[in-house]
């Protein structure tokens, strides 16, 4: 349904792939929804060739770290190594499909984003999340109408099941009134003397719990030194035994 209904005959896109297969309730993998990034994996080319029976060796790189494939002139290619679920013509019109979306593309991965405020800062969490569904905010642009865009990652990946919220923020809007503010805050004299004291501040707050830490286990420390000895001096004396257990359960407690 996926392959030839939806993505060949009708010519949906993976948002609206995406889109009528969460509407109708469709569980996707593992029970979850439906993202594009699945949908995007099983309309591959060389998974729509194995779907026509073809299979391939030595396709995935297990040697190159953040590289999944070999190039393409290495893989082994295996003709009807399995049955096949969709034909040759169907297999033809599909590629020709890809290509064709690929052309009215209004949007596309690459490997250095142009984006300021996506990805993980570096305390390793999202720069920006998103309110309504605590998705991450991400970059996204159309070539066709010349913009650039931030948005809720879920909401673009899995559509008003994932986050109802479609909202749109320009970059170049955002990006110069967070730097401004940047600099505002911490480019200032005065600003950057406040930083001082207040990072002092936290610093002497943080000394001062850590002694107080340290002299609480010496305090401990010392009790049970005490408690120690007295047990010793008890066995030295040959004091009634039941009295040496009785201070031994004390220690224990």
């Amino acid at each position: 349904m996926i392959i030839i209904d939806l993505y060949l005959k009708q010519e949906m896109s993976y948002q609206k792939i995406r889109d009528y297969l969460n509407d109708k309730n469709i569980s996707g993998p593992e029970g979850k929804l439906w993202g594009i990034s699945t949908i995007f994996e099983m309309l591959r080319e060389n998974r729509l060739e194995q779907y026509a029976g073809t299979d391939f060796w030595n396709k995935e790189n297990r040697q190159t770290l953040g590289t999944r494939f070999n190039p393409r002139d290495q893989w082994v290619e295996v003709k009807n190594a399995h049955p096949a679920i969709i034909t040759e013509k169907e297999l033809e019109q599909l590629l020709q499909r890809k290509v064709k979306a690929r052309n009215n593309a209004t949007s596309g991965k690459t490997n250095e984003s142009p984006y300021l405020f996506t990805g993980k800062n570096l305390e390793g969490n999202p720069m920006f999340i998103c309110s309504s569904c605590g998705g991450n905010v991400i970059g996204y642009r159309s070539s066709s109408r010349n913009w650039r865009k931030y948005i809720c990652g879920q909401s673009r990946y899995k559509g008003k099941a994932g986050c109802p919220d479609n909202f749109m923020v320009d970059q170049k809007w955002l990006e110069q009134n967070i730097i401004s503010e940047i600099e505002t805050r911490y480019t200032m004299p005065e600003q950057i003397e406040e930083i001082i004291k207040e990072v002092q501040k936290d610093i002497q707050t943080g000394f001062k719990e850590y002694y107080s830490a340290i002299e609480e286990y010496n305090k401990q420390k010392n009790t049970l030194e005490q408690q120690v000895q007295r047990l010793l001096d008890a066995v030295k004396a040959g004091f009634d035994p039941s009295l040496i257990v009785d201070e031994a359960n004390r220690l224990d407690n």
